[in-house]
């Protein structure tokens, strides 16, 4: 069980990394560009060292550019993909603290189905949208407070 606890959020890392890699060349921004861009949204030069937030907000910028994987077509224009991009921010933190039994996105489903009472999370309106992330802010700072005080 340990094991898929630090194995889900390297992988999530690795195809993060590379979706950057592969929408940032689609997009023509390559060498000394790259590493502007890249700073102007991070404060770094290089992916390599981005947290979950940080490459969530480079592919968040590189759709914005519009990047696009065969994953986000169809979803556009759809009122809680921001709500629900920041939800999934939220619980990839959490999995790479190593908290959660579920870190996929059938385990961040299941969360918010008991928060919300609804099936998908697709059909969340922006109340319940909010009452996730709110839930999800609040057990990363508890979590914070009990690694700090350790």
């Amino acid at each position: 069980m340990q094991a898929h606890r630090k194995k889900a959020p390297e992988e999530r890392r690795r195809a993060e990394l590379a979706a950057i890699h592969v929408r940032t060349a689609e997009l023509g921004i390559t060498g000394d560009g790259y590493r502007e861009f890249l700073k102007g949204i991070t404060g770094q030069q290089s992916a390599a060292g981005l947290d979950a937030r940080q490459r969530g907000a480079v592919l968040d910028r590189l759709r914005a550019l519009g990047a696009r994987s065969h994953r986000t077509v169809g979803n556009e224009g759809r009122s809680g993909e921001p709500q629900e991009r920041l939800a999934i921010a939220l619980w990839r933190d959490l999995g790479e603290m190593g908290v959660l039994n579920d870190p996929s996105d059938a385990g961040l489903r299941k969360f918010a189905a008991k928060l919300t009472g609804l099936d998908r999370i697709e059909w969340a309106d922006a109340l319940a949208m909010n009452r996730v992330i709110e839930a999800l802010k609040g057990w990363i700072r508890r979590e914070q407070q009990k690694q700090a005080a350790v």
